[in-house]
């Protein structure tokens, strides 16, 4: 198991761990954020059981470096209107889910537009 901590946010779909090739952590490697609970008591004797992992959010990661990776979330099916003023009917779109971030300490940026242009390199995917 590899543990780890988000070192980064880069969009409510995208953050960086602060782990990578060199920790063993591989493209495709599905990660829960999470935190700890208070300590968990027995009811009897008063002993501590641990604490219990809170589930935030599920990625998956898209990209690795030497020590660092990129963690995307999950895609999603979703439906919404497409000119609601002119058609009644929806449309099913995939997209990927959005992180609960806590906006006090999140650093996010605004993802640069890609755009294709002239002069581009191209390579064949075998």
């Amino acid at each position: 198991m590899i543990q780890t901590r988000i070192a980064k946010i880069v969009s409510p779909t995208k953050v960086i761990l602060a782990a990578g090739a060199d920790q063993g952590v591989q493209e495709g490697m599905e990660f829960v954020i999470y935190e700890l609970s208070d300590p968990v008591l027995d009811p009897e004797t008063g002993d501590s059981l641990g604490r219990l992992e809170l589930h935030k959010a599920r990625v998956r990661v898209s990209q690795v470096q030497e020590r660092l990776s990129v963690a995307i979330t999950p895609l999603r099916q979703v439906q919404r209107r497409l000119f609601p003023e002119l058609w009644t009917g929806t449309v099913t779109e995939t997209v990927n889910e959005r992180l609960p971030l806590d906006e006090s300490t999140a650093t996010a940026l605004a993802e640069p537009e890609l755009t294709v242009k002239v002069g581009d390199l191209v390579r064949s995917v075998s």
